[in-house]
Protein backbone atom coordinates (compact mmCIF):
# COMPACT_ATOMS: atom_id res chain seq x y z
CA UNK A 1 0.00 0.00 0.00
CA UNK A 2 1.12 3.15 -0.70
CA UNK A 3 0.74 6.68 1.44
CA UNK A 4 0.32 10.14 -0.04
CA UNK A 5 0.29 13.16 1.65
CA UNK A 6 -2.14 16.13 -0.08
CA UNK A 7 -2.16 19.14 2.00
CA UNK A 8 -5.49 20.83 2.21
CA UNK A 9 -7.33 23.91 3.26
CA UNK A 10 -10.67 21.64 4.00
CA UNK A 11 -12.01 23.29 0.54
CA UNK A 12 -14.00 20.58 -1.78
CA UNK A 13 -11.61 22.31 -4.78
CA UNK A 14 -8.25 20.74 -2.97
CA UNK A 15 -9.32 17.54 -3.71
CA UNK A 16 -9.43 17.69 -7.16
CA UNK A 17 -5.75 17.28 -6.38
CA UNK A 18 -6.81 13.07 -5.47
CA UNK A 19 -9.18 12.92 -8.37
CA UNK A 20 -5.73 14.32 -10.57
CA UNK A 21 -3.92 11.33 -8.93
CA UNK A 22 -6.45 9.06 -10.20
CA UNK A 23 -6.34 10.26 -13.59
CA UNK A 24 -2.68 10.62 -14.20
CA UNK A 25 -3.14 6.70 -12.94
CA UNK A 26 -0.83 7.05 -9.78
CA UNK A 27 -3.50 5.60 -7.23
CA UNK A 28 -2.44 2.56 -6.43
CA UNK A 29 -4.21 0.76 -3.07
CA UNK A 30 -3.39 4.29 -1.73
CA UNK A 31 -3.51 5.73 1.74
CA UNK A 32 -4.51 9.55 1.65
CA UNK A 33 -3.30 11.62 4.50
CA UNK A 34 -5.09 15.25 3.66
CA UNK A 35 -3.18 17.46 6.09
CA UNK A 36 -3.53 20.82 7.27
CA UNK A 37 -0.27 22.61 8.76
CA UNK A 38 -0.86 25.30 11.93
CA UNK A 39 1.56 26.88 14.04
CA UNK A 40 2.66 25.16 16.93
CA UNK A 41 1.20 27.11 20.13
CA UNK A 42 4.50 29.62 21.90
CA UNK A 43 2.52 31.13 24.92
CA UNK A 44 2.98 28.81 28.46
CA UNK A 45 -1.06 29.65 28.24
CA UNK A 46 -1.38 28.28 24.99
CA UNK A 47 0.80 25.05 25.56
CA UNK A 48 -1.54 24.14 28.63
CA UNK A 49 -4.47 24.46 26.48
CA UNK A 50 -3.20 22.04 23.74
CA UNK A 51 -5.92 19.51 23.69
CA UNK A 52 -8.59 22.15 24.17
CA UNK A 53 -6.73 23.76 20.25
CA UNK A 54 -7.25 20.34 19.19
CA UNK A 55 -10.61 19.88 19.61
CA UNK A 56 -11.24 23.44 18.58
CA UNK A 57 -9.43 22.23 14.74
CA UNK A 58 -11.54 19.37 14.55
CA UNK A 59 -14.23 22.21 14.00
CA UNK A 60 -12.46 23.56 10.76
CA UNK A 61 -13.28 20.40 9.02
CA UNK A 62 -16.77 21.36 7.48
CA UNK A 63 -19.47 18.69 6.81
CA UNK A 64 -19.44 19.79 2.88
CA UNK A 65 -16.00 18.89 3.26
CA UNK A 66 -16.34 15.46 4.83
CA UNK A 67 -19.24 14.66 2.26
CA UNK A 68 -16.82 15.35 -0.85
CA UNK A 69 -14.32 13.08 0.72
CA UNK A 70 -16.83 9.92 1.08
CA UNK A 71 -17.88 10.99 -2.24
CA UNK A 72 -13.93 10.73 -3.60
CA UNK A 73 -13.61 7.22 -1.70
CA UNK A 74 -16.50 5.74 -3.41
CA UNK A 75 -15.82 7.01 -6.42
CA UNK A 76 -12.13 5.87 -6.01
CA UNK A 77 -12.80 2.62 -3.74
CA UNK A 78 -10.98 0.45 -5.80
CA UNK A 79 -7.56 2.60 -6.38
CA UNK A 80 -7.89 4.34 -2.32
CA UNK A 81 -7.88 2.16 1.07
CA UNK A 82 -8.69 5.02 3.40
CA UNK A 83 -8.91 8.56 3.44
CA UNK A 84 -7.69 10.19 6.43
CA UNK A 85 -7.71 13.85 8.07
CA UNK A 86 -4.32 14.72 10.15
CA UNK A 87 -3.48 17.90 11.58
CA UNK A 88 0.29 18.87 11.34
CA UNK A 89 1.72 21.09 13.96
CA UNK A 90 4.48 23.20 13.78
CA UNK A 91 6.24 25.86 11.22
CA UNK A 92 9.68 24.73 9.82
CA UNK A 93 11.19 21.90 6.95
CA UNK A 94 12.67 19.65 9.49
CA UNK A 95 8.78 19.06 10.87
CA UNK A 96 7.55 18.54 7.56
CA UNK A 97 10.23 16.27 6.76
CA UNK A 98 9.53 14.43 10.39
CA UNK A 99 5.90 14.28 9.79
CA UNK A 100 6.81 12.34 5.94
CA UNK A 101 9.07 9.69 7.43
CA UNK A 102 6.36 9.47 10.70
CA UNK A 103 3.57 8.66 8.10
CA UNK A 104 5.84 6.70 6.19
CA UNK A 105 4.97 8.70 3.05
CA UNK A 106 5.73 7.38 -0.19
CA UNK A 107 4.74 11.15 -2.27
CA UNK A 108 3.29 14.16 -1.21
CA UNK A 109 0.96 15.94 -4.14
CA UNK A 110 0.31 18.84 -4.46
CA UNK A 111 -1.16 22.07 -6.55
CA UNK A 112 0.63 25.72 -6.97
CA UNK A 113 -2.75 26.90 -8.21
CA UNK A 114 -4.80 25.73 -5.94
CA UNK A 115 -4.57 28.97 -3.83
CA UNK A 116 -4.92 27.30 -0.50
CA UNK A 117 -6.54 29.76 1.84
CA UNK A 118 -5.51 30.45 5.95
CA UNK A 119 -8.69 28.89 7.79
CA UNK A 120 -7.72 29.68 10.88
CA UNK A 121 -5.02 32.21 12.16
CA UNK A 122 -2.68 29.73 12.52
CA UNK A 123 -2.59 28.14 9.05
CA UNK A 124 0.81 27.32 8.13
CA UNK A 125 1.58 27.49 4.34
CA UNK A 126 2.86 23.94 3.30
CA UNK A 127 3.92 24.71 0.03
CA UNK A 128 7.32 26.36 0.79
CA UNK A 129 8.48 23.21 2.93
CA UNK A 130 7.43 20.95 -0.24
CA UNK A 131 9.14 22.54 -2.82
CA UNK A 132 12.07 22.96 -0.03
CA UNK A 133 12.25 19.11 0.41
CA UNK A 134 13.86 16.77 -1.59
CA UNK A 135 11.25 14.25 -1.07
CA UNK A 136 9.08 12.46 -4.30
CA UNK A 137 6.09 15.01 -4.99
CA UNK A 138 3.77 15.47 -7.68
CA UNK A 139 2.04 18.72 -8.77
CA UNK A 140 -1.50 18.64 -9.89
CA UNK A 141 -3.11 21.23 -11.83
CA UNK A 142 -6.18 22.47 -10.60
CA UNK A 143 -8.72 24.91 -12.21
CA UNK A 144 -9.45 27.61 -10.50
CA UNK A 145 -12.89 27.85 -10.71
CA UNK A 146 -14.95 30.56 -7.89
CA UNK A 147 -18.60 31.05 -6.57
CA UNK A 148 -19.87 27.22 -6.99
CA UNK A 149 -21.99 26.08 -4.56
CA UNK A 150 -20.88 23.19 -2.08
CA UNK A 151 -23.62 20.77 -4.05
CA UNK A 152 -21.96 22.22 -7.44
CA UNK A 153 -18.06 21.45 -6.35
CA UNK A 154 -19.28 18.20 -5.07
CA UNK A 155 -20.65 17.40 -8.37
CA UNK A 156 -17.42 18.17 -10.11
CA UNK A 157 -15.74 15.57 -8.01
CA UNK A 158 -17.92 12.68 -10.24
CA UNK A 159 -17.58 11.24 -13.31
CA UNK A 160 -20.31 12.63 -15.75
CA UNK A 161 -22.41 9.24 -16.00
CA UNK A 162 -23.11 9.21 -11.82
CA UNK A 163 -24.48 13.49 -12.18
CA UNK A 164 -27.93 14.47 -11.13
CA UNK A 165 -30.38 13.72 -14.18
CA UNK A 166 -31.32 17.33 -15.54
CA UNK A 167 -27.49 19.07 -14.32
CA UNK A 168 -25.09 21.08 -16.37
CA UNK A 169 -22.29 19.13 -17.17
Amino acid sequence: MQTIVVPTDFSIRSLNIITGLAEKKLLQNASIILVHSLDMPTSMQDLLFVSRTRRENQQLISRHFSEACEVIRNKYSSMISSIRIQFLYGNSSRVFRNFLQASKAELVAFSSTCNYRSVSRNSVDMLPFIRKSSFPSVEILVAQRSGLSHSKAIADLLPVEERLVGEAV
